[in-house]
C-alpha cells in the first residue's frame, strides 16, 4: 500500500547496531530493535540498497553524464539529506568480459564503509562515517577471462533453474 508503514513493492531489510531499517524503491522506515517506529521517510531518488553507517546511510546509484555511466555512492544524514558523494566510478563496458561483477560494492561495519571495486582487482576503499577516505587496500591481480563458452554454460544453467530447458547432462568447457 501507500499508507503509513506500508510499501508499494517488496521491502528489503538492513540492520545497524541499534536500528532495523526497512525500505523499498522510494520509502524507508526505521525502527528500534524492539520494533518501535523511529521515523518514516519518502525518498525522491530510487533506493536500490541502503547501507547504514552509524546514524547515517550510504545509497548506491547510477548517473549518466555526457553519455557515460557512473556508479555513485552517496552519504546521507539521519533525515536522508544528502551530505556528499563519497565514491564515483566510471563504468567500463569491458568489465562485462570478465568473470567478475562489473559494479562496485559497498558494505559497512561499525563506523567504517568499505567500497570494493572488483573490476580493479583486489581494491577496497575504506571511509569513516563522515565520508572521509581513510585508506585503501590494493593488491594487483589478473582478471579471469569470461569466454563465450563460459557465458553459454552459465546461461544454460540459469535457463535450467528457471525451468526453460531440460537438464544439462554435462558441459565441456575444454
Amino acid at each position: 500500500g501507500e499508507g503509513p508503514q506500508q510499501f508499494k513493492t517488496n521491502a528489503r531489510i538492513a540492520f545497524s547496531n541499534n536500528r532495523l531499517i526497512l525500505y523499498d524503491t522510494y520509502k524507508i522506515i526505521i525502527y528500534t530493535m524492539d520494533f518501535v517506529l523511529q521515523k518514516e521517510m519518502n525518498f525522491r531518488d530510487t533506493l536500490s540498497r541502503v547501507i547504514p553507517i552509524e546514524e547515517k546511510f550510504i545509497v548506491p546509484n547510477f548517473k549518466r553524464v555526457d553519455n557515460k555511466a557512473y556508479q555513485i555512492f552517496t552519504l546521507y544524514n539521519n533525515n536522508f539529506e544528502k551530505i556528499k558523494d563519497i565514491s564515483c566510478e566510471l563504468q567500463n563496458e569491458d568489465n562485462f568480459k570478465y568473470l567478475i561483477t562489473p559494479f562496485s560494492i559497498c558494505r559497512s561495519w561499525g563506523n567504517k564503509a568499505f567500497i570494493a571495486h572488483p573490476h580493479k582487482g583486489f581494491y577496497i576503499e575504506v571511509y569513516n562515517e563522515n565520508g572521509e577516505k581513510l585508506y585503501q587496500l590494493d593488491k594487483k591481480m589478473s582478471p579471469i577471462k569470461f569466454a563465450e563458452k563460459h557465458r553459454q554454460a552459465y546461461t544454460d544453467e540459469m535457463k535450467y533453474f528457471l525451468g526453460r530447458i531440460s537438464p544439462v547432462k554435462s558441459i565441456n568447457l575444454n
